[in-house]
């Protein structure tokens, strides 16, 4: 796994955390100014977030799409 995988990957799973969601998002942009290797961050990162709301299959899910 390369190192933008393991950040995207960390950013993902802060995501995913109750409160943290905000934050993974503005270093994600954050990141992207920074350096552009991770310029495509923020993309990746909401198409990751997406993915997994796509497969995720429970009531929170329903709740999620409103």
């Amino acid at each position: 796994m390369d190192y933008l995988t393991e950040v995207l990957a960390h950013l993902a799973w802060m995501a995913r955390m109750p409160g943290a969601k905000a934050h993974a998002w503005h270093r994600a942009q954050e990141l992207a100014k920074l350096d552009p290797m991770f310029g495509d961050l923020p993309a990746r990162l909401t198409e990751a977030m997406q993915s997994h709301a796509a497969s995720f299959v429970g009531p929170v899910a329903a709740s999620q799409t409103l």
